[in-house]
């Protein structure tokens, strides 16, 4: 990255350097398409993966990692081809962490609510006596 400047540099001050027709080399280009980057890959196994093996973390992790892939696709800073891998990602890991959050709402609800049915009887049944 400083070569071309300490290049310059040297030139300008000592009369030496690379040479003349110097050109710095241009970064590698990182969209178009190709093949999809470890990201795209790794959201949507981490999302797949959240309904089997790790539920909740797995679908955060998919979700987050498809959501910033999605962004450098827009930006050109990813290949194209990675977009449907990063979108079942996204999708698959919002699914499953919507349906996780209304299933641990629903559990909770249940589990106080015989808590609850559990004590007011046994309050009932200690009144009667």
């Amino acid at each position: 990255m400083l070569k071309p400047y300490i290049a310059l540099f040297a030139q300008l001050l000592f009369g030496w350097g690379i040479g003349a027709n110097y050109e710095a080399p241009s970064p590698a280009p990182q969209g178009g398409s190709g093949t999809p980057s470890n990201a795209a890959y790794l959201a949507a196994g981490l999302s797949i993966a959240s309904w089997f093996i790790i539920p909740l973390f797995g679908a955060i992790g998919g979700v987050f990692i498809a959501r910033s892939e999605l962004s450098k696709i827009d930006r050109g800073q990813s290949p194209e081809a990675g977009r449907i891998f990063a979108q079942i990602g996204w999708y698959v890991g919002l699914a499953n962490l919507v349906l996780s959050v209304v299933g641990l709402c629903g559990g909770l609800a249940l589990w106080f609510g015989l808590f609850a049915l559990i004590m007011g009887g046994a309050a009932v049944g200690a009144a009667g006596q």
